[in-house]
């Protein structure tokens, strides 16, 4: 074999490891269906909503301790009070 088809040979090899993974990535189901949402409660005394997960987002409004929520998703974000889960409501806030 020459040094030009052991190259061509390692350079496929190459390219089928990074195209692979990005086949199964776009393969792969979502984490949620869509229209699932949960149930939560405010456990804060008052909840701040905002516009991103972020606490330098605009404010969109607030909740009371006890009220219920539907929770579409959540995500990582800027820890708050030891808390780094941000949740966006199915009202989309």
């Amino acid at each position: 074999m020459t040094r030009r088809q052991r190259m061509r040979r390692t350079l496929v090899a190459v390219a089928a490891t990074a195209v692979l993974p990005l086949g199964l990535l776009v393969a792969a189901p979502p984490a949620q269906a869509a229209g699932t949402t949960y149930q939560g409660k405010v456990t804060a005394s008052v909840l701040t909503v905002r516009s991103a997960p972020t606490s330098a987002a605009a404010k969109v409004g607030s909740l009371a301790r006890g009220t219920a929520v539907k929770i579409q998703c959540k995500v990582f974000g800027p820890r708050v009070d030891g808390n780094d889960l941000w949740y966006k409501l199915s009202s989309g806030r």
